[in-house]
């Protein structure tokens, strides 16, 4: 606001006078120094209305300038928000949605390996079947065939007995068209204990002899559902629930001898199932393999085989036999063998 103040003081100044006076006898003039106080007075009278025009148009361009920056904070936080809304979102949205496309994907893969469980499951409730319709045919015509052989025994047993007791019957007949002759004597009681005797031993012989076929008949018969039994377990261990490609393996035997000619005589024994191989071949593709020493597991599970084969082949206790199995022993040598690492 506008204010006035005064000011007041005394100047001292040294100013020189000149003077002159009149000749009274010669005249003249002359000067002097004099020092004078000067009382000074000063009234100052300051007008801000200007300025206070500038700062009060000052102060409303600063409250226009808070007004906007907090309207833009606000614009800002209100734009940050919604953005952040947006990306949110835009974010839960595509998680949402790969989720459920890879959950849908996981669906519909599992849902083409339940349709081929559910197809094998079928083909192998078939197979089932099949095989259950088989054994019953075949347990039905075992068990008929071996009815018929009990029923033929049973003839055979009746024949027999009827042959051995052939005096007993005759004296029965005899004896029923003579029946005025005494029953009591020392013949006929001979002749009834001796038939009694023979009929029961015979029959007890009979009744061995069939127990024995019976037996034999059933061990037979358990021994083929046993080897059926384990095929169709070894089938199952080797068949796969899905079909992919994989590496199969089966046993090839190389062999290579030599002659004192220096001639080489190769030869391959392989399964049948398999295609013809080229001997030459496998020679030059073993020769590019690295050989080893076979380990003591494999050692182990080869010398299991070859000893359980090799008894398999001598079941005999003959000399030839016992011979011919300390030789295959003797030749046996393992610790010479070398095996090839497979590359995965």
């Amino acid at each position: 606001m506008s204010y006035t103040r005064s000011y007041s003081g005394t100047v001292s100044k040294t100013v020189t006078v000149h003077y002159g006076y009149p000749a009274s006898q010669n005249g003249g003039s002359g000067s002097k120094s004099v020092t004078v106080d000067i009382p000074v007075s000063v009234t100052v009278h300051v007008d801000t209305a200007p300025f206070d025009r500038s700062v009060a148009n000052c102060g409303d361009r600063v409250n226009a300038l808070t007004r906007a920056i907090a309207e833009a904070e606000a614009a800002k936080i209100a734009s940050t928000n919604r953005n952040a809304t947006k990306i949110a979102e835009t974010v839960t949205s595509g998680f949402l949605q790969t989720v459920r496309a890879e959950i849908g994907m996981q669906i519909a893969e599992l849902s083409q390996k339940i349709d081929a469980g559910l197809l094998h499951l079928r083909e192998l409730a078939k197979s089932c079947l099949a095989k259950r319709k088989q054994m019953e045919r075949d347990y039905s015509r075992i068990a008929n065939r071996y009815l018929k052989i009990f029923d033929d025994l049973n003839r055979e047993l009746e024949n027999r007995i009827t042959e051995l007791n052939k005096p007993a019957f005759a004296f029965k007949n005899i004896g029923d068209r003579h029946s005025d002759r005494a029953t009591k004597t020392d013949a006929v009681g001979a002749a009834a204990v001796s038939g009694a005797e023979c009929c029961e031993l015979q029959a007890r012989i009979v009744a061995a002899v069939v127990k024995r076929r019976a037996a034999e008949a059933i061990a037979r018969a358990n021994e083929f559902l046993r080897k059926r039994k384990e095929l169709q377990a070894a089938i199952n261990r080797s068949m796969l629930n899905e079909n992919v490609s994989a590496a199969r393996y089966a046993p090839v035997c190389f062999a290579e001898t030599g002659s004192e000619t220096g001639g080489r005589n190769r030869k391959i024994f392989q399964p049948e199932a398999m295609p013809e191989l080229n001997p030459d071949l496998m020679l030059k593709r073993f020769d590019s393999q690295s050989w080893t020493d076979a380990t003591r597991e494999q050692k182990d599970t080869i010398r299991l085989y070859f000893n359980s084969e090799a008894n398999a082949a001598c079941t005999g206790n003959s000399v030839h036999d016992n011979r011919v199995r300390e030789t295959l022993f003797r030749i046996f040598d393992l610790e010479s063998m070398k095996t090839i690492r497979q590359q995965s």
